[in-house]
This record gives C-alpha cells, structure tokens and sequence, in this order.
C-alpha cells in the first residue's frame, strides 16, 4: 500500500532447505517448527500480494543456482532493465565492504551459479521433512517443490518426540525475540552494541557454525 507501484523480485527456496539454513543463523529462532511456520507465511504473504494485482517476479533459488542466465534475463525483463553479462559475474563488479561483515553473507560474493544452494535440506531428520511439508504445503505445491520420496515415513512416536523436544526451543525463542523487540520499544534507543548483541542473543547455539568469530566492533555514530 505504501509503494503502488512497486516491483518485487521474490526468491523461494525449498522450504525444507530454507529450514535447515535457517537453523545455523544466529538471527533467526532455534525451533524448526518456527522457522518452518514463518517462513511459509511469509511466501504466502507474497502470493497474496500478487494474487490482488501485485507486481511480483518469482525466481526459485535452485533455478538461479542450476543455469543463472535465463533466470537473470527474466528479472532483468521483469524491472525494465537491458541485459548485461556482468550480472553472471558480479563478485568482479561490486566492491568489497557493501555487505556486514557477517560470515553468513559469504555466499552473496561468489559467482552466481556457484553449488551452494542445495536444494535437498540436511541435518533434518524425517520426522521434521515431512512436518515442513505439511507447514509449507502451499509453497510445495504453488512453487514446483515435490514431496520428499529419499525418506520412510516417520512414525506416529518419532513425530510426536521431534515437536516435544522443540517446545523448549518455541518457548526460548519467544522469549528471546520478545527481549529483542523490547529493545525497539524503549524511548531511547538502546546502545548500539547493546542492541547487536540482543538481537545475536536469538538462537545463540548457531554460533557453533562460525567458530572463531566474534562481532565486529559497533562503528561510532556521528551526534
């Protein structure tokens, strides 16, 4: 509503896969059952949109992955723009400090088309695969996505197990991004340092995949 005219280039990815990603950020929530839940909200959210008249352009991920010029040639269409090779090499074009300095951006600087985005999730047992199809069937099924036939069916015991042991998680992460979002809500706005640190507070045992870094140091604000 704010911006009528506006064109949205949307990326989905397979949902299982964006799971499983979302597990190792630490800005994100610990529980599969959560990510799972937001993020098939929020590419309904973009269906809705362009089902009322939106201007949307949906590329899937391992689409752009797999073969990136014809994926590239259609966005570029789509927003009104002449081709150009030197999107298919951008790492050679863009500078070298134009994203945080978070490990989890790597990937941006690499050549488009470089394996990475794997469609197949990992470290999702069978039980969580076929919860996440269930949560994102409407992405599944909208966006091309085929229900996982590499894995038996859970039993009834091993899904139960699986959502009982991530209720500590839902709990823990609401109240961890409850903590976060107070900080929003202050009439001053929190120390800077203080306000990295909560949000990096969210799904602390992600940190395990980044060993070795720390947060870089808060910039100082000009008064």
């Amino acid at each position: 509503a704010e911006h009528p005219g506006a064109r949205i280039v949307h990326v989905v990815r397979d949902p299982r896969a964006v799971v499983a990603s979302l597990a190792r950020m630490p800005w994100a929530t610990s529980s599969h059952g959560l990510n799972a839940f937001f993020a098939a909200q929020q590419v309904k959210a973009v269906g809705r949109f362009a089902a009322s008249g939106g201007d949307v352009c949906t590329v899937r991920l391992e689409d752009l992955v797999a073969d990136p010029e014809p994926a590239l040639r259609r966005v570029l269409a789509f927003l009104g723009e002449d081709w150009d090779p030197a999107v298919l090499d951008h790492p050679a074009h863009g500078g070298g400090d134009d994203l945080p300095p978070f490990p989890w951006f790597s990937d941006a600087a690499r050549p488009v088309g470089t394996p990475g985005a794997a469609p197949r999730p990992t470290g999702l047992s069978a039980a969580w695969v076929r919860s996440i199809e269930r949560t994102a069937a409407w992405t599944l099924r909208e966006h091309g996505y085929e229900r996982d036939t590499t894995i038996g069916e859970p039993s009834a015991a091993a899904r139960l197990a699986a959502h009982a042991a991530d209720a500590p998680e839902v709990a823990a992460s609401v109240a961890r991004g409850a903590r976060a979002a107070a900080l929003g809500l202050r009439r001053e706005p929190p120390p800077p340092d203080e306000a990295l640190a909560a949000v990096c507070s969210v799904n602390p045992a992600a940190w395990a995949h980044y060993p070795g870094f720390t947060l870089p140091p808060v910039p100082p604000v000009a008064p």
